[in-house]
């Protein structure tokens, strides 16, 4: 099943704990027993917080009681308490990653949260996780309406965004919003630093063609 795939990958991840989680939790959800894997999960985390297996303990509650309990708003309730104790973490990062996904009505707040949990004293999250939560951001931002806005909001994404089509697709829709907003100079060196970092790219070639004019105005020795 799809939870014990991640749920297996996040146990592995967080063997080296100062006190394992009781094997037992596992063989009762591998059992079917999960009310009583749910519970033991969140009984661990009460008494142990300061362990660092307590986060991977309450994601794996919320994670059974959404797939298996069924339960969508006691899941949003774990996932939420377990970004707000453990922030800073890989699981609270991952917990808000969830929140977004699962159309809490914090969606944009908790994805945004989410990326800036990407990287920690001790964990860095795969470029994969970076991406999926940045484009689920995507349609969220250009919801708002509000140029000077969606500015701030591309400029505090981008840094966690690895490079690549991402990135580049990022910096395209940061120029946008930039221009939208009368910052027209910023929007032309947005442009030509998206043609320096990423000549070929597939975002580039439309900028190449539709913004040269923009560019040339504000970066007249640009190298083209």
């Amino acid at each position: 099943m799809k939870h014990l795939l991640i749920w297996g990958m996040l146990l592995t991840t967080a063997a080296a704990g100062a006190q394992d989680l009781p094997r037992e939790l596992w063989d009762q959800a591998w059992r079917g027993d999960h009310e009583s894997a749910i519970r033991g999960y969140r009984e661990f985390a009460a008494q142990h917080p300061d362990n660092s297996q307590a986060p991977v303990a309450l994601y794996n509650a919320a994670n059974l009681t959404l797939s298996q309990a069924h339960d969508t708003a006691a899941a949003l309730e774990g996932y939420r308490a377990l970004a707000t104790k453990y922030a800073g973490t890989q699981w609270a990062a991952e917990a808000c990653r969830r929140l977004a996904v699962l159309g809490s009505e914090r969606r944009m707040e908790y994805g945004l949260q989410a990326l800036r949990g990407a990287q920690g004293k001790d964990y860095q999250m795969p470029e994969t996780w970076v991406t999926q939560v940045a484009e689920g951001l995507v349609g969220e931002i250009a919801a708002l309406g509000d140029s000077a806005r969606m500015v701030d909001i591309y400029q505090g994404i981008i840094p966690f965004i690895p490079p690549g089509e991402q990135a580049a697709q990022m910096q395209v829709r940061l120029a946008a919003a930039l221009e939208a907003a009368g910052r027209e100079a910023e929007a032309a060196g947005t442009y030509a630093d998206l043609l320096q970092a990423y000549p070929f790219s597939r975002h580039a070639i439309p900028v190449r063609q539709e913004k040269r004019d923009l560019i040339l105005k504000h970066r007249p020795d640009f190298p083209w």
